[in-house]
């Protein structure tokens, strides 16, 4: 998982996802969006954050997916 401000992106190993959480409330931490993608971040396993962008590892396939996550409610896959 990586943390930036108030937000936590975990990755989803068997889902295939990145999910965004809102922390601004520590005792009621909320999902606040996800993405899903069975070709990218198929087995997601790792999350680094920087600016506006989540850098996902997949191990299956040996992929670094680039996620936009300007807007948390609706990250999206821009890159591998």
């Amino acid at each position: 998982l990586a943390a930036q401000g108030n937000y936590v992106y975990v990755t989803g190993y068997n889902s295939d996802r990145l999910v965004v959480v809102d922390i601004s409330n520590p005792d009621n931490p909320t999902i606040t969006g996800s993405v899903q993608d069975t070709t990218n971040l198929n087995g997601a396993f790792g999350v680094a954050v920087s600016g506006n962008y989540a850098y996902v590892t997949a191990n299956i396939g040996d992929r670094l997916t680039v996620v936009d996550i300007s807007n948390p409610a609706a990250p999206s896959v821009v890159g591998n």
